[in-house]
């Protein structure tokens, strides 16, 4: 055996999609997957494939995502604020679970795919906010936003979402100049000396 081929997905559609993951895993030694960003309550379809000259068939089985016992509550006290560059998220720490906090994760879910996605990580412990260029997200299109706080036992359940915004992004214009003068200092120095539209000569 040189490997496995992991595959999961919901039974039915979540908010209308239904996301499938795949997940090669080299090697014959590791036997076990961390199924990340599963909805709580809802069930998934695994099957497992291992590979040698080709991938067999697949065993298969259903598993409902519950809490991890010890994880992290929910972040509170979720917002978010918006510069022309710049939005930022705002959170307060939720119950920390049987151990302290050891980082946060935010996801978003953009308007035109509706699932949510890992959208940075890690984060971490002490950070009550973070900053994300309007440049990483796609123009024209809505973003809501969530924080997971995670802790030695797993992934917590995620915050409420942030009020959709918009990830418009206008890039400033380049400086223009108005001026230039090339001036020789002696033998070897040649000094060039510019003037920008947007400040006056000097």
């Amino acid at each position: 055996v040189e490997g496995y081929r992991v595959i999961y997905q919901p039974t039915v559609p979540l908010q209308g999609v239904s996301k499938v993951v795949t997940v090669d895993v080299r090697g014959s030694w590791q036997r076990w997957l961390k199924a990340r960003d599963l909805t709580t309550g809802a069930t998934y379809t695994f099957s497992v494939q291992a590979l040698t000259v080709s991938y067999g068939p697949p065993i298969r089985a259903n598993l409902t995502a519950q809490p991890v016992q010890g994880a992290p509550g929910s972040p509170v006290e979720m917002s978010i604020t918006k510069t022309s560059t710049a939005l930022t998220l705002h959170w307060s720490e939720g119950d920390a679970g049987s151990a302290p906090v050891t980082g946060y994760v935010v996801e978003s879910r953009p308007s035109d795919e509706g699932v949510w996605d890992s959208f940075i990580r890690l984060i971490p412990p002490s950070s009550r906010s973070v900053t994300v260029p309007l440049e990483r997200l796609r123009s024209g299109i809505s973003y809501e936003f969530r924080v997971i706080a995670i802790n030695r036992y797993g992934y917590g359940q995620p915050s409420a979402p942030t009020a959709a915004l918009a990830g418009n992004y206008t890039r400033q214009r380049a400086p223009t100049y108005t001026q230039m003068e090339i001036e020789s200092v002696g033998q070897e120095v040649i000094r060039n000396v510019w003037c920008c539209a947007a400040a006056p000569c000097s």
